[in-house]
């Protein structure tokens, strides 16, 4: 919708361009892992530890000139590197932060439940794992410990489901890491391309028309993997469309502020500061991140993000 509404703004004068579009296509592959990765890892972990990846990767692709792109190094590039450094290290640290357990009844309503049927809630994002629970007394049955790292006198769970997260969410920030790419190189080998404009927003509804045409076939596959029978939240569609609204809308100025900074710059401080806004929305909403040790963590790799984020942006 947003796409479309730019493209008529611009008088429909800009073209189709395939590499554009499969920007699009990269994107949403990566978006695809977004909500597996949210129900292992919370919104904050999530965000902030594929955001990471995400800026290291756009940041080196820029900076150093891969895959066929015109390198675009920042004026001060002792800065630019400490910047990025420490934007990984606070990536890392942010790998330590643990998931709440998901509250199995309301307090309100916990004697309608029987606690031998007991199924987890809905998480915020409204998919659901249900988990039976039996009692089976044999040795042979025992639940197993958590496997620990120990740091000084700290224990930091790292159970499977959270180490295949945080994994899915570095992968996630590598694939999204190279998004803009396909239009980088058209911009860069423009008498390849007839001429293709040096400003991004003639490219902006190419990129959402790969994005739609992505989507749509993937719940066309999930919805025959389901036969007929997709899991569909009604409650969820006006959201979802208010959702990819602002999502849009973002959009467009990040294609505007690229234009003006280049993506070396633009990628940290993107990444770095909507990877703030969903940290505080988990937190401080969702609850999803619990615990003095907890918020001590999250909020030393916030600090320490934002402060590579600064570094980076100085370095222009």
């Amino acid at each position: 919708m947003i796409g479309c509404i730019v493209f008529a703004i611009q008088g429909f004068e800009p073209k189709v361009y395939p590499l554009a579009i499969l920007s699009g296509v990269i994107w949403t592959i990566g978006n695809t892992a977004v909500i597996p990765i949210i129900k292992r890892v919370s919104l904050a972990v999530g965000y902030l530890v594929w955001n990471t990846t995400n800026c290291i990767i756009g940041w080196g692709i820029t900076y150093f000139g891969l895959f066929g792109v015109i390198a675009k190094p920042a004026a001060i590039p002792w800065m630019n590197f400490s910047g990025v450094a420490i934007v990984l290290m606070g990536g890392i640290i942010m790998a330590f932060v643990e998931k709440a357990e998901e509250e199995t009844s309301n307090t309100s309503s916990k004697n309608s439940i029987e606690e031998d049927s007991i199924e987890k809630l809905p998480t915020p994002m409204m998919i659901e794992y249900p988990v039976k629970l039996r009692i089976d007394d044999s040795p042979s049955e025992k639940i197993k410990p958590e496997p620990t790292i120990v740091i000084g006198n700290k224990k930091f769970n790292f159970d499977k489901q959270r180490i295949i997260g945080v994994v899915m969410a570095a992968l996630a920030g590598c694939v999204f890491g190279i998004v803009w790419t396909p239009i980088f190189y058209m911009q860069d080998h423009a008498d390849e391309f007839d001429n293709a404009p040096k400003d991004l927003l003639p490219y902006l509804f190419s990129n959402y028309l790969g994005i739609f045409i992505t989507a749509t076939l993937e719940f066309a596959i999930y919805s025959v993997v389901k036969k007929n029978k997709p899991k569909i939240s009604p409650e969820l569609v006006l959201p979802g469309l208010a959702s990819g609204i602002i999502f849009g809308t973002a959009q467009v100025f990040m294609f505007g502020a690229t234009q003006a900074l280049t993506a070396s710059i633009t990628y940290p401080i993107v990444a770095m500061m909507h990877g703030l806004i969903a940290a505080s929305w988990s937190t401080f909403y969702f609850k999803e991140v619990q615990g003095k040790r907890n918020y001590i963590i999250m909020a030393t790799a916030v600090c320490v993000n934002l402060t590579g984020s600064t570094l980076i942006a100085l370095s222009k």
